[in-house]
């Protein structure tokens, strides 16, 4: 059975899909005899803008997560094995579920179809269910805010990472991200754990993320929350290769400084789950 692992905030612009899209790219490069699925779970549909690929044309991707949580879509259908570009390897063991703006709207779909959706967060759980049998390892990337499909995505995940930019005021966040996810699970009787904290955007040489670092490191250690050994540096944040290539960093240059972090986060994330 597939391990399931989803990447939450209620903020954007913590380096949530750029983490996510590299995290599953490494892990798919350094055990090819592992499927790879990188499911989207954001309307803004950047996992798959990652690869070059527009989920928001229907003439070039004809479905997406949607349509297999609300039609009945077979999701080998919506699946996209990702093809070479520009003559970079692209694993052969990594695919992509897309999803699009039309996720944006699945709270207005549900809640107006109650007796046709009796289980509004176990959508995607149904789904995932069913994607463990063909997948060795699931990530999800999920949307910057704790809405219906965030609820979804913890009732489908067993690990939960939470980006992190230590800078002003985010620890207070990060205890409200925590509490949320806590809540959600005593409330709803779901297994599901906070594997780890990944600080994103890190700028070690800067007084506030410094500060803030040891702030939530204490936090972490309280409450029992792994807090990742890997951190992702700013500049490595700012190296968004699939603007260039099609690509994540890890898939553009493997040698890049940026790739070392990544791939030394996924070899932390696989021995978590050994």
């Amino acid at each position: 059975m597939g391990i399931v692992s989803s990447a939450i905030s209620n903020k954007g612009g913590v380096g949530k899909t750029t983490t996510m899209v590299n995290l599953a790219s490494a892990i798919a490069t350094l055990d090819p005899s592992k499927k790879v699925l990188l499911l989207d779970a954001d309307g803004q549909g950047n996992s798959a803008i990652a690869f070059r690929i527009n989920p928001h044309d229907h003439n070039q991707v004809k479905y997406t997560l949607i349509d297999c949580l609300l039609d009945g879509v077979d999701p080998s259908k919506a699946i996209i094995k990702l093809d070479d570009r520009n003559s970079l390897k692209i694993p052969e063991n990594l695919f992509l579920l897309p999803a699009n703006y039309e996720l944006n709207l699945i709270g207005f779909e549900v809640l107006n179809k109650w007796d046709e959706f009796p289980k509004p967060f176990e959508l995607l759980k149904k789904l995932v269910d069913e994607l463990r049998n063909d997948f060795d390892y699931i990530f999800i990337d999920a949307p910057p805010t704790m809405d219906l499909m965030a609820c979804n995505i913890l009732s489908a995940s067993d690990n939960i990472y939470i980006p992190f930019v230590p800078d002003l005021f985010s620890t207070q966040g990060l205890i409200r991200v925590v509490n949320e996810i806590n809540d959600f699970k005593e409330r709803n009787a779901v297994d599901v754990k906070i594997a780890g904290v990944i600080k994103t955007m890190v700028e070690a040489n800067t007084t506030t993320h410094s500060s803030v670092s040891i702030q939530a490191d204490a936090f972490c250690l309280k409450n029992n929350i792994p807090m990742m050994k890997r951190t992702i540096p700013k500049r490595a944040e700012n190296s968004k290769s699939f603007l260039k290539y099609g690509v994540p960093i890890v898939i553009a240059n493997k040698n890049h400084e940026a790739s070392k972090y990544y791939f030394e986060l996924a070899q932390e994330v696989l021995e978590q789950n050994d």
